[in-house]
């Protein structure tokens, strides 16, 4: 197995655990796919679907708020496997709406991960390359066996 196919393994490992592993928030993004990933870094499509969409008919800003947190959670954990982590801050910056029936990409990245904080950041795009959002989230990382 060459680097980039442990890579998404890895990556598909960690969204296996966090997506289905578990009875959470990121149950409701089942759909989504990993198409990429490892070393700090993944890459997601997701389809925009009616019961995800606003009063426009395009995708929430909560979705895309949620899309981003856990795929840049999950980028962090392709790198940093046996710690949890707490986010410390998370911004988006909405461009253009994806409407429902549209696949978007998002592409997540390890920028900076230290010992103890990571930062991160996120694009979503349309599937012909439109930049929809922006993310960064930061977030702490956790001595192994901790909790909040």
């Amino acid at each position: 197995m060459n680097v980039e196919e442990e890579g998404l393994t890895i990556a598909k490992e960690v969204v296996q655990g966090r997506v289905f592993g578990h009875k959470r928030f990121e149950n409701i993004i089942q759909t989504i796919s990993v198409v990429a990933g490892g070393g700090g870094n993944i890459t997601c499509e997701f389809e925009v679907t009616e019961e995800h969409r606003n009063s426009h008919g395009t995708l929430h800003g909560g979705m895309m708020s949620l899309l981003v947190d856990a795929v840049t959670s999950w980028a962090l954990h392709t790198k940093v496997r046996d710690r949890n982590s707490a986010s410390i801050d998370l911004s988006l910056r909405f461009i253009k709406p994806a409407r429902v029936g549209e696949t978007i990409v998002i592409d997540a990245k390890t920028v900076k991960c230290g010992r103890r904080v990571a930062f991160l950041s996120a694009e979503i795009r349309s599937e012909n390359g439109d930049l929809l959002a922006q993310g960064n989230h930061t977030k702490l990382i956790m001595e192994p066996g901790s909790k909040l």
